[in-house]
C-alpha cells in the first residue's frame, strides 16, 4: 500500500467477468466502473504493509486490433498457436492488474497450464515443468527483474528449441518445426547484435532471465526477456526497405528494434503512455 486507504483499484477489460475476490477466505465487496475493479476492504489497509488477494475471473478475451492482444491461431500445420501482444491495449484484455506503466512489480513467478504436445515460451528463467496428469502440463518461469504488466508475454505453439551463448548470457530460440533451418540462419544475427549493444549501451540488462527469440504470427514485440519475432526470416522489415536508402535490408529490422528495446523501453520505461 502507498497510503492508508480501505479501497484499492484493479484494472480488467469490461467482457472479462469478475467471479469473486478473496482476502485469505473472506470474499470482498467490490464495483466495476467500465474498465476499472474497485475493491474494498473490511479494514484500513496501512501505508507501506504488503497484502495479497486472490482474483478469480472468467471470459473469452477478443482479439484486438494490432497485434492481437490474446490471440488464438493456429500454425501452418494445424496445432494451436496462442500468443499475447498488448501494449497498446494493456494487459487488463487478458489478466487483472494495475494497469499503470508508472509502477512495476518486481519480479514475478507465472505458472501456465497447456495440453501436453505444446510449449510455452514466457518471460524469464524457466523453473520447470509438471505433468498434471490429465492431457495438461504445467510450465513454471520466474521472472527476476522488474517488468511492466504489457510485456509480461504467453507464446504457447508447437515449438522447437535451439540455444547459444555470449559469454555468460544464454540465447535461447524458438520456432516451427518447419522453420528452423530458417530460423538457425536468421536468428544468427542476434549474437553479434548483442555485443554491438552491450558495448555502446552497457550489458544486457536481464541476465538473470536471459535472452530468448520466438517466433510468432505477428511482426513481433519487445516482450521482456522473450522478444517476439514474425518478421519471415528475411533482412528489412516484412521485406520492404524500411529507411528507403537500401540500408534496412542489410539487417533484420525486428531483430535489431526489438531485442534494442531491452534497453531501451524495458530497461527504462516510460512512466505512460504519455511518454510514449
Amino acid at each position: 500500500m502507498l497510503k492508508d486507504d480501505s479501497r484499492i483499484q484493479l484494472d480488467l477489460i469490461s467482457y472479462l467477468n469478475v467471479n469473486k475476490i478473496l482476502l485469505g477466505s473472506k470474499e470482498l465487496e467490490y464495483t466495476r466502473e467500465l474498465n476499472a475493479v474497485f475493491v474494498d476492504f473490511p479494514q484500513l489497509l496501512k501505508r507501506n504493509s504488503v497484502y495479497s488477494v486472490d482474483f478469480y475471473y472468467s471470459g473469452y478475451p477478443r482479439q484486438t486490433k494490432g497485434f492481437g492482444g490474446l490471440a488464438f491461431r493456429e500454425d501452418p500445420s494445424g496445432h494451436h498457436w496462442i500468443t499475447t501482444a498488448c501494449q497498446g491495449s494493456g494487459a487488463m484484455v487478458w489478466w487483472p492488474n494495475k494497469e499503470q506503466w508508472r509502477d512495476e512489480v518486481e519480479n514475478m513467478r507465472l505458472s501456465v497450464s497447456i495440453p501436453s504436445d505444446l510449449v510455452d515460451v514466457s518471460n524469464g528463467r524457466l523453473l520447470g515443468k509438471a505433468d498434471l496428469g490429465d492431457g495438461y502440463t504445467r510450465w513454471d518461469w520466474i521472472i527476476h527483474y522488474p517488468i511492466n504488466n504489457y510485456c509480461v508475454s504467453l507464446n504457447i505453439g508447437n515449438y522447437v528449441h535451439f540455444s547459444d551463448a555470449l559469454n555468460d548470457l544464454t540465447l535461447d530460440f524458438y520456432c516451427l518445426p518447419k522453420h528452423l533451418e530458417k530460423a538457425k540462419r536468421q536468428f544468427a544475427q542476434a549474437k553479434p547484435m548483442l555485443q554491438c549493444y552491450q558495448k555502446f549501451f552497457g550489458d544486457y540488462p536481464f541476465k538473470k532471465d536471459g535472452y530468448k527469440l520466438i517466433e510468432v504470427p505477428y511482426s513481433g514485440m519487445e516482450h521482456q526477456s522473450a522478444v517476439t519475432y514474425g518478421n519471415r526470416f528475411a533482412n528489412g522489415y516484412l521485406e520492404r526497405d524500411w529507411t528507403g536508402v537500401g540500408i534496412s535490408l542489410k539487417f533484420d529490422f525486428i531483430i535489431i528494434h526489438e531485442s534494442a528495446h531491452e534497453w531501451f523501453g524495458n530497461s527504462i520505461t516510460a512512466a505512460d503512455r504519455c511518454d510514449m
